[in-house]
């Protein structure tokens, strides 16, 4: 899976759909927002958005709420608790069994998860996790 950085402060899932869907940011932010023609400042995504825009391209999403990230066998879409009142997006790679965040140089307080430890992660996502969107 190709990992890509988000471009604006709220555009996490934008990046996230971009990686899940393989297209490019610029395509994503197209898909996510086909109306707006100033696209210079992005709006958090809710997960209804986020779920039409994948049904729209083909694929099956399916909510799930996992208690292991090893569970997930296809590519996800994580959602999780960010810096307070917000959620973040990252995007579960079942092949590398990696955590791809968009945000790592945006943001100091999400860290680079690369799920080596999976133990000490899970018990991080249990905690952070508020929902997984499989895609099929």
């Amino acid at each position: 899976m190709k990992y890509i950085k988000q471009k604006h402060k709220y555009g996490c899932a934008v990046a996230c759909l971009a990686m899940l869907t393989d297209v490019s940011y610029e395509g994503a932010l197209n898909y996510l927002y086909p109306k707006r023609k100033y696209r210079s400042k992005v709006a958090a995504i809710k997960q209804l958005e986020t779920v039409k825009t994948l049904i729209e391209l083909g694929f099956n999403p399916k909510v799930l709420y996992p208690d292991n990230l090893l569970s997930i066998k296809t590519k996800a879409l994580l959602v999780i608790k960010g810096s307070p009142g917000y959620t973040h997006a990252v995007v579960w790679d079942p092949k590398s069994k990696m955590v791809l965040d968009p945000a790592i140089s945006h943001f100091s307080y999400i860290k680079e998860l690369n799920i080596k430890d999976i133990k000490k992660y899970n018990d991080y996502y249990k905690k952070n996790l508020c929902y997984a969107l499989r895609i099929k």
